[in-house]
């Protein structure tokens, strides 16, 4: 949080400011942040699986597109931007919806796997493999969509939610759904290549619940930790 009630002011004075602002200078905005999203994004996702490019990918694409536009409006939304330990705008939303969408991202280059993909032969981590096969060790395709999916969207969390602790600090049932359903909708477009395959589309399910298990089971201990972090260091 700014400190001090003169940054508080400052902030709804910035807000005010940013409402009497015209249409095109706030469009401007929202686009030069999607574009420095997406440009990088789009990217290295074109030179790293190029080769597998659909109609699928397309619409993935598409989609990841619509909801970065979307993440980027509520960022740039006018509003006071401070933080108070528990409380959430849609400023941070749109941030921490952001910090899902690029992680979402990286899922596919250190695990391409999750959408059926072959390993990029331009770009290839392979320190998930292990990972990989002792899920698949303990029940097949199915454990294995499971299993990885709670652990990427637990990784992604624990990112996300460290960057933006003082936030985090005691947020509340609400806010810890809602950030488990930003985090899933950051996914989506990687829901949509899984469908896209056959051998998938029948476990996908078991992905999206791990997936979803993981942001909440996260987000509820990281709130409390740093809340009791930050009573720790206050006493």
């Amino acid at each position: 949080m700014k400190g001090g009630t003169s940054d508080i002011k400052s902030s709804i004075l910035e807000a005010l400011q940013e409402e009497k602002q015209s249409p095109v200078k706030r469009a401007r905005k929202i686009l030069n942040l999607l574009a420095a999203i997406s440009i990088p994004v789009v990217g290295i996702l074109w030179f790293s699986f190029r080769g597998e490019f659909n109609l699928f990918w397309l619409v993935s694409l598409i989609v990841w597109l619509g909801i970065a536009a979307s993440a980027a409006f509520f960022f740039w939304k006018p509003q006071p931007r401070i933080i108070v330990p528990g409380f959430w705008t849609s400023w941070m939303y749109g941030k921490l919806l952001i910090l899902f969408l690029l992680i979402s991202a990286i899922q596919l280059l250190v695990c391409p796997h999750l959408a059926m993909i072959s390993p990029s032969p331009h770009f290839s981590i392979n320190v998930f493999e292990p990972m990989q096969e002792m899920f698949m060790s303990w029940g097949g395709m199915a454990s294995c969509m499971f299993f990885c999916g709670l652990s990427f969207s637990a990784i992604a969390t624990a990112i996300s939610l460290f960057i933006m602790r003082r936030a985090a600090t005691g947020a509340r049932s609400a806010a810890i759904f809602r950030i488990s359903s930003i985090a899933v909708l950051a996914q989506f477009p990687i829901i949509i290549l899984q469908i896209s395959d056959a051998h998938l589309r029948s476990h996908f399910a078991l992905w999206l619940l791990g997936s979803f298990l993981g942001v909440l089971s996260l987000s509820a201990l990281f709130s409390i930790l740093f809340k009791k972090i930050s009573y720790a260091l206050s006493h």
